[in-house]
C-alpha cells in the first residue's frame, strides 16, 4: 500500500513539475482566452438585457381599464409607436433613442401581472397592475436615461387622465339663456340645470360616499342646493308668475313661443285620439269574443288617454288666455324690474352652485388619479451577468483550456521521445 502511495505522490509531483515548466504558456493562454471570452460574453449577453418595470395605475372610483370620464384605457397603447414618439419628442435628451427599433423589437412587451391567487386552471388578473419590458440596448445601456424615459412614458397616462378629469365637469344650461330667449324657455333651462346638479351630486355621493375635500363636504353642498331652491321661488312658481303677469322680452317672440307650445300640445291630443280609436276597435273585438278581462284592461287605458287629453286642453286654454293678455296690455316697469331681479338671482344661484360642484368634482378626481408603483424595485435591468462573474467564468475556462494544451503538448513530447 505504501508503494502505491509513493507512486501516486511521484505522479502528482511530475504533473506539478510539468505544469510549472509551462507556467508562462498557461498564463498566456488563460489570459488570452479569458479576455476574449469575457468581452464576447459581456457584449453578447448585454444585448439580451431588458429594463423591467412593475407598476399599477389607480384611477379612483372608476371601472377597470377606464378613465374617470368613462373612456377606455388601453394599456397596450403605452408601447404604440405614436406614444413612444410622443415621449421622445418631449425632451431633447431622448433624441438619440431609436423609437422604431423599440416598437418593432420582440423584447418590447407589456402585460398584466398575475394575481397571487392565480392558479394554472383559473387565471385571475389584478385590476391595473402591469409589467413593462423594453430592451436595455436601445437606451445605450444608460440606466438613468432608461429610468427617465420609462417614467415619462408611464406618467403620460396620468397626464391624459388629468385632462379627461376635466370632462367630468357638468354642462351648464344657464349658458344657453341670452337676451333672445324668452322667460318661459329660460325657466325650462334653469329647471334642467337644477335637476342636473342635484342628480350629479346624488350620483357622486352614491359612488364615492360622503366626501369632504378641501374643507368642502358634498352632502352639505347638496343640502344647501335643495334648501335654497325650496326657500325661494321654485321654477313652477316663476312659470306661474310669467303666465299670470304675461312677462315677455319681445311680444312677438313671446306669442310665437306660446303658439308653438299650443301646437305641440295639440299634436299630443291628436296622437291620443288615434290611440283611443285603435283601442276602442280592439275593445269591440274582445267583447265580441267574450274576452272581457282583457277588454277591461283596454277600457282603463282608454280612460287614461281621455284624462290626459282633458288636461292638455286645459293647458291650451291657459296659453291662449296668456296670449290674449299679452295682446291686451303690457307689463309695468316696476313689475318688470322686480321680476328681472328674480331671474338674475336664479341665474347667479345656478352658476355659483354649478361652478362650485365642478371645481369640487374635478379637483377631487385629480387628487385621486395616481400612478402607484409596486413595493420593491420599480425598475430593474434583467438578463446579462456582472463583469466580475464573467471574468471569473472566462478565466476558469481559459485555465482549463491551457491545461488541455499543456497535456497535449507533453503527450506529444513523450511520443516523440519513444
Amino acid at each position: 500500500m505504501n508503494t502505491e502511495y509513493e507512486e501516486n505522490t511521484i505522479s502528482l509531483a511530475e504533473i506539478w513539475d510539468k505544469l510549472w515548466k509551462h507556467k508562462y504558456l498557461i498564463l498566456i493562454i488563460t489570459a488570452a482566452i479569458g479576455i476574449i471570452l469575457s468581452i464576447g460574453l459581456y457584449f453578447g449577453l448585454q444585448g439580451q438585457q431588458l429594463t423591467v418595470t412593475n407598476f399599477e395605475y389607480d384611477f379612483v372610483n372608476v371601472e377597470v381599464n377606464k378613465f374617470a370620464d368613462g373612456s377606455t384605457f388601453e394599456f397596450r397603447d403605452l408601447i404604440s409607436y405614436d406614444k413612444l414618439e410622443e415621449i421622445k419628442a418631449s425632451d431633447s435628451k431622448y433624441s438619440d433613442i431609436d423609437v422604431e427599433a423599440i416598437y418593432e423589437s420582440d423584447g418590447t412587451t407589456i402585460e398584466r401581472r398575475l394575481s397571487p391567487y392565480s392558479t394554472v386552471d383559473d387565471i385571475i388578473y389584478t385590476d391595473n397592475q402591469f409589467i413593462l419590458s423594453i430592451p436595455y440596448q436601445y437606451f445605450d445601456y444608460d440606466e438613468d436615461l432608461a429610468r427617465a424615459f420609462i417614467d415619462d412614458l408611464l406618467s403620460s397616462v396620468i397626464d391624459e387622465a388629468l385632462v379627461k378629469d376635466q370632462e367630468l365637469a357638468i354642462y351648464n344650461y344657464v349658458d344657453l339663456v341670452d337676451d333672445n330667449v324668452e322667460y318661459l324657455d329660460a325657466i325650462d333651462y334653469y329647471l334642467q340645470q337644477y335637476n342636473l346638479l342635484l342628480n350629479s351630486m346624488n350620483s357622486f355621493i352614491s359612488n364615492n360616499g360622503d366626501v369632504t375635500y378641501n374643507n368642502i363636504n358634498i352632502t352639505d353642498m347638496r343640502e344647501r342646493l335643495v334648501s335654497a331652491y325650496n326657500n325661494t321661488y321654485t321654477y313652477d312658481e316663476i312659470t306661474t308668475l310669467i303666465k299670470n303677469e304675461a312677462y315677455y322680452k319681445n311680444i312677438d317672440s313671446f306669442i310665437e313661443k306660446l303658439n308653438l307650445r299650443i301646437s305641440n300640445i295639440q299634436r299630443s291630443i291628436d296622437l291620443n285620439v288615434d290611440r283611443i280609436n285603435e283601442l276602442e276597435t280592439m275593445y269591440q273585438t274582445l267583447v265580441a269574443n267574450s274576452n272581457l278581462q282583457q277588454a277591461d284592461v283596454l277600457l282603463t287605458r282608454i280612460a287614461d288617454y281621455r284624462i290626459a287629453n282633458v288636461n292638455y286642453q286645459f293647458q291650451i286654454e291657459e296659453y291662449q288666455d296668456i296670449i290674449n293678455q299679452a295682446n291686451a296690455r303690457s307689463v309695468s316697469t316696476f313689475a318688470t324690474n322686480d321680476f328681472i331681479q328674480i331671474i338674475d338671482d336664479v341665474e347667479t344661484f345656478l352658476n355659483d352652485n354649478t361652478d362650485a360642484f365642478n371645481d369640487f368634482y374635478v379637483s377631487f378626481s385629480d387628487h385621486n388619479t395616481e400612478l402607484i408603483y409596486q413595493t420593491g424595485s420599480i425598475f430593474e435591468v434583467e438578463g446579462g451577468y456582472s463583469p466580475i462573474l464573467l471574468v471569473l467564468v472566462s478565466g476558469f475556462i481559459g485555465f482549463v483550456a491551457s491545461l488541455v494544451v499543456v497535456f497535449i503538448k507533453e503527450s506529444q513530447y513523450a511520443l516523440d521521445k519513444k
